[in-house]
């Protein structure tokens, strides 16, 4: 079944949408970056 080899745009939108939300939980939360990330 080809169809579950295709990545639907839902399925694109929705890995969007949990490394958008990531992101926000670790600018929220700098405490938890690595210290490389932070620059200091």
């Amino acid at each position: 079944l080809p169809n579950r080899l295709v990545a639907h745009p839902w399925d694109c939108q929705q890995r969007q949408n949990q490394e958008q939300q990531l992101g926000s939980d670790l600018e929220s939360r700098p405490d938890t970056m690595p210290v490389a990330a932070t620059g200091s």
